[in-house]
């Protein structure tokens, strides 16, 4: 088996990064504090406990998932590996990571939409994993407000996505003759 690329040239490899955005936390709108009212009119405040981490204080922001985002990198092939029949790249002076062919381009366009799609699968990944952790936790009235809300939001992008897709593709439909 021969590789497709040797050692000296300069490729292209799909990398993915990822941050935790936070946001104002939903519950208590970032005072830290809400307030409770029974039906009698009593009314008390108490720390909120949605956007406190464990035991800590209340922050008044919550971190919400994590955002994949594809970030192809220019490096040089410092070495070649073959081995049972697969093919992996080493790049740089310590040799800290290896790459397969399919996530190494002589183009930046193609890394870039490689690296799109694995950090599309990273996130659904990562969703799937909470969904489970979630389905088996114990959690607070208040931390599934704050969850279901933050679901509501994700639809409602998804919805306005698919609709722009739908009449984008609308444009396309060719039109009977009359």
């Amino acid at each position: 088996m021969t590789p497709k690329f040797q050692i000296g040239d300069w490729l292209w490899i799909a990398q993915v990064h990822y941050t935790q955005k936070e946001e104002t936390c939903p519950i208590c709108a970032g005072y830290k504090v809400v307030y409770i009212r029974s039906t009698n009119g009593d009314e008390w405040e108490m720390d909120c406990r949605y956007c406190s981490p464990g035991y800590d204080p209340p922050t008044g922001v919550v971190k919400v998932e994590y955002e994949y985002a594809d970030k192809p990198l220019r490096k040089q092939v410092s070495g070649v590996q073959i081995s049972q029949g697969e093919v992996r790249y080493t790049f740089g002076h310590h040799h800290s990571g290896t790459y397969t062919e399919d996530e190494v381009f002589e183009d930046k366009s193609d890394a870039a939409d490689r690296a799109a799609e694995i950090a599309e699968k990273q996130t659904r990944d990562r969703q799937d994993g909470d969904e489970r952790r979630k389905a088996n936790d114990r959690k607070s009235y208040a931390w599934h407000v704050g969850y279901y809300q933050r679901q509501a939001k994700k639809a409602r992008k998804d919805y306005d996505r698919a609709l722009r897709k739908a009449r984008y593709m609308g444009t396309k439909v060719r039109k009977p003759k009359e």
